[in-house]
This record gives C-alpha cells, structure tokens and sequence, in this order.
C-alpha cells in the first residue's frame, strides 16, 4: 500500500478555530427552545441513542432528529457560523378556522 493513502488524508480548517468557553456554551445551550435543548443534552451530552431519547420524551425518533438538527444549528450560528441566515424554527400553521377552503 503507497505511503499516502496508507492514514485518511484529514485537513484543518483554514485560520485558528476558537471555541467558547465553558460558561460561553451554558449561555448558548441555556438559550435554545427546551424540547431542542432537552434533546441535544440527552443526545451529545449523555450519549442516549435516538429511540431512548424518543422513549424518555414521548417522541417519534423523527422528531428528536429534527430538534437536534436545529439545535445543532442555532449553536452553529452563535458559534460564528453562517450568520447571514437566521435559524428559524419551522411551526405547523393552522387555519382560524379549521376548514379547508
């Protein structure tokens, strides 16, 4: 086997990467929704499979993907990532009405 392809070629991102501070995390992770929140601590933090997390919250394992999708995403761009678009927690609309038109 060539000497190159012998580990994975890995790259560092360009320019020095700074992260947050403990304190600096809690007041990023205290500041996401709760059920994001409860979900990313349960996740990355204790290392709970989707289907527990599901299981503990009464969830779909669906669900629980999505709101560690968006927490992921709101940390992102309170960490320095793309702060051209906001993060926006999609809602399901309802009618006033409830009638189809």
């Amino acid at each position: 086997m060539p000497a190159d392809t012998a580990t994975p070629h890995l790259t560092r991102p360009s320019g020095p990467r700074r992260l947050p501070s403990p304190a600096a995390w809690n007041l990023l992770v205290g500041g996401l929704p709760e059920g994001q929140r409860q979900v990313l601590v349960l996740r990355d933090v204790y290392g709970q499979s989707t289907e527990e997390v599901a299981n503990a919250m009464g969830l779909t394992p669906g669900a629980v993907k999505v709101r560690l999708f968006r927490a992921r995403e709101r940390l992102k761009s309170g960490v320095g990532g793309d702060r051209r678009r906001p993060v926006v927690a999609l809602a399901g609309r309802r009618r006033a009405t409830g009638r189809r038109s």
